[in-house]
């Protein structure tokens, strides 16, 4: 059931990019409309990660779970009858608000369920699901687009989703909250969900459209970046006095905890380049869009089971993995910037399955 929700929101995740410009061009779209379609589903992954997790700790798993599985559906829905790209944008953005969920609850739920020494294992099979989805997303999002028709993109997850939902009926068993709903509803941070929403998104567009819509200079970018950035401070000055505060302050006495979150900000910035990459590709060079990044996504999926194994094989020895971690990112990093020339394959090619590693 884990597996089959990482896949589709994997899949969904990277099969946009590649088969954007096709939807666009027969709906008729304009490229302001492209952008929004292009951020929408990434945007309300990451703005409702959070608050899904908060309300998981007061309610329960299953019903967060089972509200984005039907958002995550209703959206795909409502981009496969889509008539225009505003329609396409609207289903894009519902998926991503249940996508956010099933993408943070499949890890919450792998915690509950497994033992700290068991959790390596369990996350190596995520990890191959995770890079099915991501190696899988722009190959068949290029075909349907071009060979078949691109509203079987959202039709497609319906069996994934339908699937994992009865899976879950029947076979999830998780310690339910003993305390009355009424009594768990009153104690959600409503105002910390209302203001990180706000001020999530007030920072994430005008950080998207700058230097491309707009100047990074533009009263359009500098306007809404402070206003987000004044209230997510708001934001972290209420949370110290919230019952259940969406992001406790106690996690921020973990050094682990601090460390592991600086990490994972770098790799889910990596993978966000992925929905940039084909059309950056498909500009620069004269090649296919979906199979010119096959070698960064194939070493993602290499890379990621090698170090499950690793981490499994030697957890007391986990500050040389960071080290080698950050060595082979600091170089990759590097190699980013010293590459000046798309048209030279071998050297595209190289710099990105070593950036994946």
């Amino acid at each position: 059931m884990l597996s089959l929700i990482t896949i589709i929101v994997s899949w969904d995740a990277t099969a946009l990019s590649v088969a954007l410009a096709t939807i666009t061009s027969q709906l008729q779209g304009t490229t302001f409309q492209s952008f929004w379609a292009s951020i929408a589903f990434t945007l309300g992954v990451a703005v409702t990660q959070p608050i899904y997790a908060s309300v998981s700790d007061v309610l329960g798993r299953k019903l967060p779970l089972y509200v984005s599985m039907v958002l995550f559906a209703v959206g795909s829905v409502i981009f496969a009858t889509a008539c225009n790209i505003n329609v396409v944008v609207v289903g894009w953005l519902i998926q991503g608000l249940g996508g956010g969920g099933l993408d943070v609850l499949e890890t919450i739920i792998l915690t509950d369920i497994t033992t700290l020494k068991e959790r390596p294992r369990y996350q190596g099979v995520m990890s191959v699901s995770i890079a099915s989805g991501v190696i899988g997303g722009p190959l068949v999002g290029g075909v349907f687009a071009a060979y078949v028709n691109w509203r079987w993109l959202g039709w497609i997850n319906l069996p994934f989703v339908g699937s994992a939902a009865l899976l879950s009926i029947l076979f999830l068993r998780l310690r339910s909250i003993d305390m009355d709903f009424k009594t768990k509803v009153r104690r959600l941070d409503w105002m910390g969900f209302l203001l990180f929403t706000i001020g999530a998104t007030a920072v994430a567009l005008p950080l998207s459209w700058a230097g491309s819509l707009y100047p990074w200079g533009s009263w359009r970018t500098l306007v809404p970046l402070t206003i987000g950035c004044l209230v997510l401070a708001v934001f972290a000055f209420l949370e110290r006095k919230a019952i259940e505060p969406m992001i406790p302050y106690r996690i921020f006495d973990n050094r682990t905890a601090i460390v592991s979150t600086i990490f994972s900000s770098v790799f889910q910035k990596s993978i966000a380049a992925v929905g940039d990459l084909p059309e950056s590709l498909s500009i620069l060079k004269d090649s296919s869009r979906a199979i010119d990044f096959i070698p960064e996504l194939r070493t993602l999926d290499v890379s990621a089971d090698l170090m499950d194994s690793v981490i499994d094989a030697y957890q007391k020895t986990f500050q040389m993995i960071w080290l080698v971690l950050a060595c082979i990112a600091a170089v990759a990093s590097l190699i980013s910037f010293l590459v000046k020339d798309l048209t030279l394959e071998k050297e595209e090619v190289g710099r990105q399955a070593f950036q994946s590693s």
